[in-house]
C-alpha cells in the first residue's frame, strides 16, 4: 500500500513502513525520444544521458501530490506485469520483491530468485554491482548460476583445475580472481596469482572474451591458440616469466591492451 504522508509518498506492507519512494526526474528532450528505444529498464535512463538525471539543488515544478499519484501508477504497472523489476529502479523493486517473498506474497516468492538470475545477466554494470553488493546473488546456489550462464561449464572446469570457486564479479569492483557476465556471457576472465604455470587450454572456447588477465603467476608462455580469442580487447600477462610472444598474437585485431612487463623477454 502506498500512503501520502507529510508530503511524502511511503510503502507499507501489511501495515508497517516499508520504505520511502525516491523522486528521479526524467527530462526527454524534443528531438530526442528517439534514444529511449536503448532502454531495457529503468535504470538504464540513467546512463543514457546526463541530461535526464536531476540536477542537484534545482526545485522542478512537480507538487508532492503529483509525485505521489506518479509512484501509484509505477508500483500498480509493476504489480500489473508480475513484478517485472526492470519497470522500476533496482534499490526499490528488489528490496520491495524481497520484503513480498518474506511476508509470504505467492507471486513474489516464485518470482524472486528468477528476476535475480535474470536482471544480473542481462543488465547493465550498476546494476550487476547492486546485486553483488547488496548480497542478492547469495541466494543463488551455484549450480544454478552455471546452469544460467552460455560459457558456464567452462568456469565449472576451471574451478575444478584450480581448486577453488570463482568469484562473480562487476565491472565497477573486479575480485582479481573471477569473471564478468554480460548479456549471459563471459566477458571478462582474470586468472591473476593462481600459481598456474600454463594457460588452461579449455579457455580458447570463450570466444566472446574481451579481458583475459593472467598476471602474478609462473607462465613460460602464451599459447598458440590465442588468436583463437578473436574478441579480445585486453591481455594482461605481466608478472610472469615469459620469454617470448607467439606469432599468432599479432592476429588480435580488436586487442587495445597488451601488459607483458616484468617478464623475461628479450
Amino acid at each position: 500500500m502506498l500512503k501520502f504522508e507529510n508530503k511524502k509518498s511511503n510503502i507499507y506492507i501489511k501495515g508497517e513502513l516499508f520504505q520511502q519512494c525516491k523522486f528521479i526526474l526524467i527530462n526527454i528532450p524534443k528531438g530526442n525520444t528517439g534514444s529511449f528505444a536503448k532502454i531495457n529498464s529503468i535504470d538504464d535512463i540513467e546512463d543514457l544521458d546526463p541530461s535526464l538525471e536531476e540536477i542537484e539543488g534545482y526545485h522542478y515544478n512537480i507538487t508532492p501530490k503529483m509525485e505521489f499519484w506518479a509512484h501509484c501508477s509505477n508500483l500498480q504497472t509493476w504489480a500489473d506485469y508480475n513484478y517485472d523489476t526492470r519497470l522500476l529502479h533496482s534499490s526499490l523493486s528488489f528490496p520491495l520483491l524481497k520484503e513480498l517473498s518474506k511476508r509470504g506474497d505467492p507471486l513474489a516468492k516464485k518470482k524472486y530468485k528468477e528476476e535475480i538470475a535474470k536482471r544480473f545477466l542481462n543488465s547493465n554494470v550498476k546494476t550487476q554491482s547492486f546485486l553483488v553488493d547488496e548480497g542478492y546473488m547469495d541466494i543463488l546456489s551455484r549450480e544454478e548460476l552455471m546452469s544460467l550462464i552460455e560459457d558456464g561449464d567452462i568456469i565449472s572446469k576451471l574451478e575444478r583445475l584450480l581448486g577453488k570457486p570463482m568469484e562473480i564479479n562487476s565491472r565497477l569492483n573486479p575480485n582479481p580472481y573471477g569473471f564478468v557476465i554480460e548479456n549471459g556471457v563471459i566477458k571478462s576472465l582474470s586468472l591473476d596469482n593462481c600459481g598456474i604455470n600454463e594457460v588452461p587450454e579449455t579457455i580458447r572456447r570463450l570466444k566472446s572474451l574481451k579481458e583475459l588477465i593472467l598476471s602474478r603467476n609462473c607462465l613460460e608462455r602464451i599459447p598458440d591458440w590465442i588468436d583463437e580469442l578473436d574478441q579480445l580487447e585486453v591481455l594482461d600477462a605481466s608478472h610472469n616469466i615469459i620469454k617470448e610472444i607467439p606469432k599468432s598474437i599479432k592476429n588480435l585485431c580488436k586487442l587495445k591492451q597488451l601488459k607483458l612487463q616484468h617478464n623475461r623477454l628479450k
